[in-house]
């Protein structure tokens, strides 16, 4: 369930209307590039400082690819042997536990099984037909039980695993956009591989602008976003995608069929006032499908989505929630 690359950052300084009042700290992290925009002025190196270290911890407890982390921990735990985690991590899974129930089952951090088994996330290739098949035995969120008093966890079936990647990486803008407003930063921009948080405003204006991409591999920007104070974040189908059995397959998979989604709908947007939510949410979006997934957001107070389609003849077609269009830029 990694995330697309899917918001261009259009809050440079051409953006403007007093010219060059930003610059941009990078990093990296989690396999991919963080990028911080903030006023000119303003010390880059601390900036750099706390982000870096906030995004690292939460690499360092949540990354598969860590054979230390509490989700490979866990990968590797027997069924009923509990294992103490830290707090980070039961914050993340309280997210994901409530998105999971909030959507029948469509957000499911246990598909990581799946995933891990058609070759997506830590491994190079896809297992036997027969081998991913049987991971999709382990899918179930019901089979993790989680003892947020003795920050425990445990699983229940053999082979149960957690892909957090559809909520840890906004989590991680969350907990830096936190760090820098503590070190003094009011006006910043905060993207961590597309999940971004926007604080204050941009130079003189006081959003920022954030464009959505066009489910292409192209960077057209297609809708525009004037944010502050909140959260936004893109899933999508077109990006990350391998060949498997001979077709094209997506990296997001529906928990109940074990299959990577298909469909006319390509991307979802959703605002939300933190990342780890709008992260979550945008996921589950898009294995629900556009009808269900515009009447669940609708319900949320707090959460806005844009959802692109591909309509007759390839054009682009966007669905708005009732209140996202306060937030198009004019």
């Amino acid at each position: 369930m990694h995330k697309l690359l899917a918001l261009l950052l259009c809050c440079l300084a051409a953006a403007c209307a007093g010219g060059e009042q930003n610059f941009t700290v990078f990093g990296e992290t989690m396999g991919t590039s963080w990028r911080l925009q903030i006023p000119l002025g303003t010390d880059g190196e601390v900036a750099y400082r706390v982000v870096q270290a906030e995004v690292d911890h939460i690499e360092e407890l949540m990354s598969p690819w860590k054979p230390e982390s509490d989700l490979s921990r866990f990968a590797g735990l027997s069924p009923g042997e509990a294992l103490r985690v830290a707090p980070e991590t039961l914050a993340v899974l309280a997210i994901a536990r409530e998105t999971w129930a909030a959507t029948d089952g469509a957000f499911d951090p246990t598909i990581g099984a799946v995933v891990e088994a058609s070759g997506f996330g830590v491994a190079v290739e896809p297992a036997s037909l027969a081998q991913r098949e049987r991971s999709r035995s382990a899918v179930g969120f019901d089979a993790v039980v989680i003892d947020a008093q003795a920050e425990t966890l445990m699983k229940l079936r053999e082979g149960v695993r957690l892909d957090l990647s559809a909520v840890a990486k906004g989590y991680s803008v969350d907990r830096a956009a936190e760090a820098l407003e503590a070190a003094g930063f009011d006006d910043f921009l905060l993207e961590v591989g597309g999940e971004i948080v926007c604080h204050g405003g941009s130079g003189t204006a006081v959003r920022w602008i954030v464009g959505i991409e066009a489910p292409t591999l192209l960077s057209e920007v297609l809708v525009r976003l004037a944010l502050t104070d909140l959260a936004v974040a893109t899933s999508g189908d077109y990006r990350n995608v391998r060949e498997l059995d001979g077709n094209s397959k997506s990296h997001l998979f529906d928990p109940e069929t074990g299959e990577s989604i298909s469909g006319s709908l390509s991307s979802v947007t959703v605002i939300a006032e933190d990342c780890a939510t709008a992260d979550a949410y945008a996921t589950a979006a898009m294995v629900m499908g556009i009808e269900a997934a515009a009447a669940w957001i609708e319900s949320v107070d707090g959460v806005e989505a844009v959802f692109v389609s591909q309509g007759v003849e390839g054009a682009w077609v966007e669905h708005w929630t009732s209140g996202a269009r306060a937030y198009e830029a004019e």
